[in-house]
């Protein structure tokens, strides 16, 4: 019984966090300074276990090198989970048409990271490009998941997303100044 308990512990320790190097089991501790989305159930999907925030206008960054997630319109790359929090009411536009993105993106937008029936929007190829763009309605305070996915298993790489707030009467887009 103790050799069973001893290998258990062994494989849950040998599962790495994504995003932070911790183990699956230290990971779902109290969080700390650093490593992101600590806090979560036994069940939540790595994505969302490292899903990083998201504060300004523009996020640089690389897929993860899991695919565990899909949005409803594709996404069968490695992904990343974004955590952004609107500081003011209005429509929020989420794109990866940019330069700096050198892949076949595919970007959902989620209130529940972990749960695939809140997507608020999603969209492969925006705009006559291989890049995406998704648009959501948010209230000051709303808290959503952008996901950076690729197309298929060989879609994944750097990338640039960029939020670009509007109201929703229709006004000018904006940059989000955070």
């Amino acid at each position: 019984m103790t050799s069973r308990v001893l290998i258990a512990a062994s494989l849950l320790s040998a599962l790495a966090c994504a995003a932070c190097g911790r183990s699956i089991v230290e990971a779902r501790q109290p969080a700390d300074a650093g490593h992101p989305r600590v806090d979560a159930p036994m069940d939540t999907p790595i994505t969302c276990m490292s899903a990083v925030d998201f504060t300004m206008d523009r996020f640089e960054g690389m897929t993860g090198t899991v695919s565990g997630e899909r949005g409803s319109c594709g996404g069968n790359g490695p992904e990343l989970a974004l955590v952004y929090t609107a500081t003011r009411a209005g429509r929020v536009v989420f794109s990866t048409i940019d330069p700096g993105t050198t892949f076949d993106t595919v970007l959902y937008v989620r209130s529940t990271c972990e749960d695939a029936m809140t997507e608020l929007g999603c969209n492969d190829d925006a705009g006559g490009t291989l890049q995406s763009s998704a648009t959501v309605d948010v209230s000051v305070g709303t808290v959503v998941y952008v996901f950076v996915d690729g197309l298929n298993s060989t879609s994944s790489g750097t990338f640039v997303v960029t939020a670009t707030f509007g109201s929703l009467d229709g006004g000018t887009p904006s940059p989000d100044a955070g």
